[in-house]
């Protein structure tokens, strides 16, 4: 089995030493066009991915991966972006944790106001 970035590579020679397309090279390797047009997310960022995961972790000893990655998803850590968006923001502007939604946590049978229902 040859890895997807090997594939690349031979994508790349056939296109390079023969007039072929990519579509047809990539037909040829065996290869999906959208793997070929993957981009690998730079490695600073997965540092300061991954430094973040183990605080998370140390904080939290009892959350798996999956809570994890819901904990990096509430405070706002983006996988794409500028720079900026790859770091850790802060919404709230002072506190580590996001702001509470209230409307999540809302039962919709009881609609918004105590003593008033959800028409059916």
């Amino acid at each position: 089995m040859v890895s997807p970035a090997r594939r690349r590579d031979a994508v790349a020679y056939l296109m390079r030493r023969h007039p072929v397309s990519e579509r047809r090279a990539c037909l040829l390797v065996g290869q999906h066009r959208s793997t070929q047009r993957y981009e690998r997310v730079a490695p600073e960022y997965e540092i300061k991915l991954v430094d973040r995961m183990n605080v998370l972790a140390a904080a939290h000893p009892r959350y798996g991966y999956r809570r994890v990655c819901a904990l990096l998803r509430t405070a706002y850590w983006s996988r794409k972006g500028s720079e900026e968006d790859a770091t850790f923001r802060d919404p709230s502007g002072g506190t580590s944790e996001p702001p509470m939604n209230p409307a999540r946590f809302r039962d919709p049978r009881w609609g918004d106001r105590p003593g008033r229902s959800v028409s059916a």
